[in-house]
């Protein structure tokens, strides 16, 4: 299904999840935030940029692991 966030329209699933990682930009992930009511803190952003690292480089995540990366305390969030 299709929805327009930040002037863009993106393909998302039944459960509005980005489905091309290719679409994704940070006015993207800004708009989204916007949504969900979240002002995105430089914090937010590394954890972000963390997680697409490991995606892009095909490397399974947990929370625990992305505590562990030292990328940001989890327990600020």
């Amino acid at each position: 299904m299709e929805k327009t966030i930040a002037n863009k329209t993106i393909e998302v699933s039944d459960e509005g999840y980005l489905l091309n990682f290719s679409d994704w930009n940070k006015e993207l992930g800004e708009g989204i935030a916007q949504e969900e009511g979240i002002t995105m803190t430089d914090d937010h952003w590394k954890v972000i940029d963390y997680i697409q690292h490991q995606y892009k480089n095909d490397v399974p995540l947990t929370i625990r692991k992305i505590g562990k990366s030292g990328v940001v305390d989890i327990k600020g969030f």
